[in-house]
């Protein structure tokens, strides 16, 4: 049966252990197994009657050693069995897992992961239990000299079998059968063993998970005897099929005269079915399941006992080396200081704890993990002055006094951890090794070992923290994220989201951010994300440190978390913080952040120089040729356009002791959650949020800075002039070092009176109403905030705040919320990396509002706002106002609440005041505040903003003319006469454009201009145009247009009458939504109903959009689109319905999208924003309806191979004159496409796969003349290759339609995928980017036909041109501009065989 349990020991302790307890399972089972074979093998045929006898004989006959045959086998073997298995179940656990804790998986979850590990295990054990069985059956009788043995030992069975019947027959013989036998057999034994295990944990007094080896036993054996009765049949064919003396063929007589065959698991169960019945599938099943009891005890025994021997063994020889070694370094060097000590003895209990954690056997463990729940809640402690804390301040003055800190050293030091010393080492030093001193004596381990006593006995007399950390807890996934690429991820639903639905960049309420307390709970934590958010999974994740550094190393997670560890808090902010202030001044090109992108969490991880000098520090150079190490980079595992999110900082900085950064894995003493950075992060203390990398995978020691291009054009501050992307671009600012932002600078807020907060307050009688006000402050560097000052009279005269300091003493504190390890009593060093909380409490908050006289008739001197303003120990200090920069970044001015007062007065005669107050913004799209938009002198203005209007479609940019060429006036009516693409007129603004000159040189093409001759066009160029085609405008300006006398725009339009053709090419429609369906995350088939009254037109036709294979029709709808400005929105769209052709598709239009949500924050500024159109589509709920015409395209593909062209995409060598439009021809149409590019493609192959369904359909209803010619001439649809590139393969769309389509015409058309960036193991198709070999394989070859075109000839509206064979590209411009470079090389020209959807 191989190895049982799970025991997950790590590293050597696994084999060991579990190979010393397979082997005495071995030893004490082998017996039964010898005798639950022969039983097996025997079957019916009466040689055994019994188990007993089966000992008698065998021990009678061969002797006792004989129950022993094929032991070497499972002996030796049951090391790498158990090492195979172990690790399987243990991964697939882990994968069914969404945490590391695989305890709360169900039963059901257990059983599968056993089942997945016995599959696995049977390529380890097919071969073992071979040589065994063939072994166990040799009967060669003491008394019978000519019975020899046919092998003499595993070693000879394995050379005979591979000599006689090679690897796959001979030494794999019945490995599908073991594999059959597997996966039941394990799926039974784990779930039986856990299920057990639960129930005696259940069922024991103390509740817990602690269990005896007699309880293990019990469990056990149960899993023994589940393993058994799920797989015993199958396990019997095995045994038959293993042992049979040579594989063959099955056949019909083989099965009929009873041979069993070795080679074929159901032909040998029906075999011994039919042979011996169903009794013959259980003989030996009690034997195994007696078996189970001994096996089990010696498995769980001997592995408990060597579990416990390797666990003490390597926990004391390795702390020891390691710690003494450390110590050592400790206390040779001068700066050596008291925390660093007290630091030590902290984490080296850490690491001592974790390493017994680690290295015992999951069955074993003892206690479950700590609930922090649990701990009970002192109402005294909620008093800063209450018994408690003054122990507390006792205690910690005589730990100062031995060198050690309060609240930091674990009162669960060990005997053992005092036995063999600890230390962390000092902080290292990274300069030149030749000019460090000689190392003096270390100091004697019990020396410190009494020290440590001590402090420990110390520090268990203190009272606990009060309360547990504050959690809040989410537990759903948001609506919002519904159909986005986070929609795994569980967010709280208060967060106020800036960016819409995706990516995810969110703030807390103000209120709810304070009022929380000092530390932040990760579900109120500020997120800022680029993109989508990686799933990582802990087993596999790794952190790599690679570059100029002397030992480069891959750790996982679990290697990672295993180095001396470090909990200290540090408030992560956000750069943008407060951003909206600027935003209402000038738009920036970042989103509005409120001024709750600042958050407070206790981190825990290993400090940055640690891990370098783990890893034997940086390489510095030994000549001047070697680069010397200038900056540590870092990189997660966040693709996005650009690239992999990746920044750096100095190497002075990183290898600073003093600037704490931490490689951080828990937050909150808790594992990171995915938008925090899970499983592992950066945390720089002090900095900007925008340096600390999340999802860490790679630091890298580099002489030069980060090459992430997020790393410049993002986090700057640029000067003022510097007003546009395009300038910062052109004039290379974000390349200058001495913009860059990585400190945090001063700033603060007012969270009390929050934003709208009415209060009434009494001005009659004697009563006074207090208040107080609150808020935050930080500033960056570990500098300390040394005063915070409020104002109310808009800065003339400043007032102290009372700054409170870590922990905040203010009465509704609760210092429990801050985490049981309470490292930030006082802060590391002299290095402060935390908010501060500020309060200032008004006694008689209507003598502020008023003035002292109360004088309710005289406004003039009431309070019209409440400043604040922050300093810190470098003397910098809040500005007053603003300065705008293009990135809206470091927004730090004092901060500046509006109060507005009214008076009221009862019928009583009692005056009292109703005063509001007014924060100047509210985070991203909420509206109020008092700044308006726009007015940057409204900083100072001290009424509110007026309320807003309805918003307004923004006007379009206005062409100005020449004064002397406005002097013609143009009616409409003449306007609709030029309609021609020989002669195309069209009305822009009011104005009049002859664009027949421009036609051919439009960037577009002629077609989107011709469609719109004759009309007023002037939604369709503002929705398209930049002022630089309005500009272009200027030179085919011919007049105004004239309004008609009745004073209606001239541009309407008579209604026309219903045709066959429901699409208008010049006139928009109304299309009504009637199905939107979610293909992925970010693909959409939206389906919209054709603008009928009538199926049929007046002559009883169907009618039909008039769309023909390779037409687009333009859309047009109108919304606020992300930069919060109504606009209406024109795209071309190529639907993937065919009314005309598709009965499926009558009624109905088609459109394919994909969805390009914003990147708000991102440099570019149209990744920022994300795809207009498509974000507005993404809105549109079944019933909502948009306008739609057309159709248009200068490809249309008219059947069989015929392509009607556009004389613009036309290029016949020789030709002298060419109609409007082309017709080329062509037997094999090859397509290269790209992303949304497939639409047009996929309406050609879809009408040419009906036509070759259609032209067989003819062949079989073929009616010949009498000389056996056709009667009718058939057609001869072309054949259809496709090469289409993807990033991902989640990009592709249409898959499914196209694999349905290529696997049913294997003969016609031709799929091939390549993807360009990383792809699936399941992956089936090719990679990389399109190349000249991937078009000669997977493209059809050019033809070698000349054209029929001569010098001179005029091509008509009725000739072809028969071309043999054509690519079309429809993709991006980069994809088709290399793609016709390459293509050329093939023999494709472009204009001639070659053409661009």
């Amino acid at each position: 049966m191989g190895g049982l349990l799970n025991i997950p020991l790590p590293g050597v302790n696994d084999f060991v252990a579990g190979s010393a307890a397979g082997m005495a399972q071995v030893a004490v089972g082998h017996p039964l197994d010898t005798v639950k074979v022969r039983l097996q093998i025997e079957g019916n045929s009466g040689r055994f009657a019994s188990p007993i006898d089966c000992i008698i004989q065998t021990v009678r006959s061969e002797g006792f050693f004989a129950l022993y045959k094929g032991m070497s086998s499972p002996l030796l073997g049951i090391g790498f069995v158990n090492a195979v298995l172990f690790s399987a179940y243990g991964w697939l656990k882990n994968l069914q897992s969404p945490t590391s804790d695989t305890s709360t998986l169900s039963i059901s979850q257990i059983a599968l992961a056993g089942a997945g590990a016995g599959a696995i295990n049977a390529v380890v054990a097919s071969p073992i239990e071979l040589f065994k069985i063939r072994l166990q059956v040799q009967y060669n009788s003491r008394s019978q000299p000519g019975s020899e043995a046919r092998y003499q030992g595993t070693m000879d069975v394995a050379r005979q079998l591979i000599r006689d019947y090679g690897i796959r027959h001979g030494l794999f013989r019945g490995f599908w059968a073991t594999v059959v036998r597997e996966i039941p057999a394990y799926a039974g034994f784990y779930g039986g063993f856990e299920f057990t295990k639960r129930y005696l944990a259940s069922i024991s007094p103390t509740k817990s998970n602690s269990l005896s080896v007699t309880q293990l036993m019990i469990a056990g054996a149960v899993g023994g005897a589940s393993y058994w009765t799920c797989s015993y049949p199958l396990d019997v064919v095995k045994s038959i099929i293993q042992q049979t003396a040579a594989p063959s063929v099955a056949t019909a007589q083989d099965i009929k005269e009873g041979k069993i065959l070795s080679g074929n698991v159901i032909t040998a169960f029906k075999t011994v079915l039919k042979k011996s019945g169903w009794r013959s599938m259980w003989k030996g099943y009690g034997t195994s399941v007696v078996r189970s009891l001994p096996a089990a005890g010696a498995l769980i025994f001997i592995a408990a006992k060597f579990s416990a021997i390797l666990s003490n063994f390597v926990t004391r020889q390795q702390s020891f080396d390691d710690e003494h070694s450390n110590l050592e370094d400790a206390y040779v060097s001068d700066n050596f200081s008291q925390q660093q000590l007290r630091k030590s003895a902290s984490e080296s209990s850490s690491i001592l704890n974790k390493s017994k954690r680690t290295s015992n056997f999951s069955l074993f463990a003892n206690t479950p993990p700590l609930n922090k729940k649990d701990s009970k809640i002192s109402t005294s402690s909620q008093n800063p002055s209450s018994p408690q804390m003054d122990s507390l301040k006792s205690k910690s003055d005589e730990l100062q006094q031995i060198s050690l800190p309060p609240l930091q050293i674990s009162n669960s030091l060990s005997k053992e951890m005092m036995d063999s010393g600890f230390s962390e080492s000092p902080q290292p030093s990274f300069n030149n090794p030749k000019s460090d001193p000689p190392k003096p004596a270390p100091k004697p381990l019990s020396e410190i070992a009494q020290r440590v006593a001590k402090a420990e006995a110390l520090v268990a007399s203190v009272p606990p923290p009060a309360a547990p950390m504050a959690d809040v807890s989410v537990d759903k996934v948001d609506p919002r994220d519904e159909n986005t690429p986070d929609d795994w991820v569980r967010r709280h639903p208060d967060l106020v989201r800036l960016t819409g639905r995706h990516p995810f960049n969110c703030e807390p309420p103000l209120s709810a951010l304070i009022e929380e307390g000092w530390i932040t709970s990760p579900a109120l934590h500020y997120v800022r994300n680029h993109g989508y958010v990686p799933k990582c999974d802990i087993d596999t994740h790794t952190v790599t440190i690679d570059g100029l550094i002397n030992n480069p190393k891959t750790f996982t997670m679990k290697e990672l978390m295993s180095l001396p560890s470090t909990s200290f808090p540090v408030t992560l902010v956000c750069a943008g913080n407060r951003r909206k202030e600027q935003n209402m001044i000038k738009q920036s090109i970042g989103f509005s952040w409120g001024p709750s992108g600042v958050s407070n969490s206790l981190w825990t991880g290993v400090l940055l120089t640690d891990l370098i000098k783990h890893c034997g520090g940086p390489k510095y150079p030994e000549n001047d040729d070697e680069s010397e190490p200038q900056h540590v980079c870092f990189e997660g595992v966040e693709m996005l356009p650009n690239g992999i999110y990746g920044t750096s900082v100095t190497i002075d900085v990183a290898l600073d002791p003093k600037s704490d950064i931490l490689i951080a894995y828990e937050q909150n003493n808790k594992p990171l959650t995915p938008d925090h950075g899970f499983p592992v992060r950066i945390i720089i203390p002090g900095f900007i949020g925008g340096r600390m990398i999340k999802w860490l995978s790679k630091i890298t020691i580099s002489s030069e800075p980060s090459d992430s291009f997020y790393h410049y054009h993002d986090n700057r501050v640029l000067p003022p002039p510097v007003d546009s992307a395009e300038t910062a671009n052109r004039e290379g600012w974000w390349y200058r070092p001495e913009f860059i932002i990585n400190e945090l600078n001063i700033n603060s807020a007012t969270s009390s009176p929050a934003h709208d907060e009415k209060l009434i307050v009494p001005v009659s009688g004697s009563e006074k109403t207090s208040y107080t006000f609150k808020g935050y402050c930080y500033t960056g560097g570990g500098r300390k905030i040394i005063r915070m000052e409020i104002s109310f009279d808009s800065g003339k005269t400043w007032k102290l705040t009372t700054l409170h300091p870590y922990p905040n003493p203010e009465p509704d504190y609760k210092p429990g919320n801050y985490g049981k390890k309470n490292t930030y009593v006082r802060h590391r060093g002299t290095r402060y990396w935390c908010w501060q909380f500020w309060s200032y409490e008004v006694e008689d908050l209507a003598e502020l509002l008023i003035g002292g006289e109360k004088d309710v008739a005289n406004p003039k001197g009431w309070l019209k706002e409440i400043c604040v303003r922050a300093w810190d120990a470098g003397q910098n200090v809040q500005p007053d106002r603003p300065t705008w920069n293009l990135m809206g970044m470091m927004n730090n001015p004092w901060f500046r609440v509006k109060s507005h007062i009214t008076v009221q007065k009862s019928d009583a005669g009692d005056v009292s005041l109703e005063v509001c107050f007014e924060h100047p913004t509210l985070p991203g799209n909420g509206s109020g505040g008092w700044m308006r938009k726009g007015e940057e002198d409204s900083w100072y203005v001290s009424d509110s903003a007026a309320p807003k209007g309805p918003k307004e479609i923004e006007p379009a940019p206005q062409v100005e003319e020449k004064e002397e060429t406005v002097s013609k006036w143009i009616s409409m009516e003449e306007v609709k006469k030029h309609d021609k693409e020989t002669d195309c007129w069209v009305v822009v603004n009011g104005k009049v454009y002859d664009c027949t000159p421009f036609l051919a040189a439009h960037p577009g093409g002629p077609e989107s201009i011709i469609l719109t001759a004759g009309t007023d066009a002037t939604d369709e160029f503002n929705a398209i145009h930049s002022q630089k085609g309005h500009d272009m405008l200027k030179d085919y300006y011919i007049g105004h247009l004239q309004v008609s006398a009745a004073g209606e725009d001239a541009k309407t339009e008579s209604k026309e009458s219903e045709k066959q053709m429901i699409l208008d090419p010049k006139k928009y429609q109304k299309y009504t939504l009637a199905e939107r369906i979610n293909l992925s995350k970010d693909i959409r088939l939206f389906r919209f109903k054709l603008p009928v009254s009538d199926e049929l037109d007046e002559n009883g036709n169907r009618r039909h959009s008039g769309l023909l294979p390779g037409q687009h029709v333009f859309v047009k709808c109108t919304g606020e689109t992300e930069d919060g400005k109504e606009s209406m929105v024109i795209r071309a769209y190529t639907p993937t319905s065919i009314d005309s052709l598709f009965p499926s598709d009558h009624g109905y239009l088609d459109l394919l999208i994909k969805i390009y949500f914003p990147i708000k924050g991102h440099p570019t500024p149209e990744i920022a924003q994300g795809g207009k159109m498509s974000v507005l589509l993404e809105r549109l709920k079944v019933g909502d309806s948009v306008d739609m015409k057309g159709p248009l395209g200068h490809i249309v593909y008219l059947g069989n191979g015929r392509f009607s062209i556009s004389k613009q995409h036309i290029a016949i060598p020789g030709c002298k004159k060419l109609s409007s439009r082309i017709t080329v021809r062509a037997e094999r149409v090859s397509f290269l496409a790209a992303g949304t590019g497939i639409t047009p493609c996929w309406q050609v192959i879809r009408t040419s796969v009906d036509e070759h369904e259609r032209a067989a359909e003819m062949k079989r209803k073929l009616v010949s003349d009498e000389n056996g010619e056709p009667m009718e001439k058939i057609p001869t649809p072309p054949r259809v290759w496709l090469l289409y590139s993807n990033r991902q393969m989640n990009d592709i769309m249409l898959k499914s339609e196209l694999d349905t389509i290529a696997k049913a015409n294997t003969a016609n058309v031709r799929v091939q995928y390549t993807l360009t960036g990383s792809s699936p193991k399941s992956w089936t198709g090719i990679s990389g980017r399109v190349d000249e070999n991937m078009c000669r394989s997977y493209l059809a070859p050019a033809s070698a036909r000349q054209t029929i075109i001569t010098e001179g000839t005029e091509v008509g509206d009725d000739e072809e041109w028969d071309i043999g064979s054509a690519v079309f590209l429809c993709g991006p411009d980069p994809m088709v501009e290399g793609s016709i470079k390459l293509l050329d090389n093939l023999g494709f020209k472009h204009g001639q065989n070659l053409f661009v959807f």
